[in-house]
């Protein structure tokens, strides 16, 4: 077996099959069908930082997956409530405007409980008092978009100026 042969050629020559067979021989360290040195495994297994791959030699079976349970029966559960951004969150996972985690925004329950519908996307829920904890529902108004929102608050800000 022939390691570390360079071959010279000519701009626009080809290979011929006996070069093409040295060179594939080259980068494949010439060790197909045989057994590894230690030296050429490790090189074998580095990543490109140098070190050894984090799942190397793990196999994926399928009968030795550990399957962690989910909702209430999971060591983490908190009754299904957790506060994101600021707003209470309840799991709601069959919601249809449920987020990826499964989890909907207390005060758009609310209000959709007084409504009798679900809201739609574009429709936001303030906060009177601006407490985003504060699901009472005096305490919340509801707004047709974003824009009317926004409106409303650059109306609050000129009161608060003038004053």
């Amino acid at each position: 077996m022939i390691i570390g042969v360079k071959i010279k050629m000519k701009k626009g020559e080809s290979h011929s099959k006996e070069a093409k067979l040295k060179i594939s021989l080259n980068n494949g360290l010439g060790m197909k069908g045989k057994k590894h040195s230690k030296n050429a495994k490790r090189k074998m297994s580095l990543n490109s930082k140098g070190c050894v791959a984090w799942n190397k030699g793990l196999t994926k079976k399928d009968d030795s997956r550990i399957i962690a349970p989910k909702g209430k029966n999971h060591y983490r559960w908190i009754g299904g409530v957790i506060i994101h951004r600021g707003y209470k969150c309840i799991r709601k996972p069959n919601h249809p405007f449920a987020a990826q985690n499964g989890y909907v925004r207390e005060n758009r329950l609310v209000m959709e409980k007084k409504l009798g519908r679900f809201l739609k996307p574009k429709e936001v829920v303030h906060h009177i008092n601006d407490n985003k904890l504060d699901n009472n529902i005096k305490n919340l108004k509801l707004f047709n978009n974003a824009n009317e929102h926004t409106k409303f608050h650059n109306e609050q800000r000129r009161i608060i100026k003038c004053v």
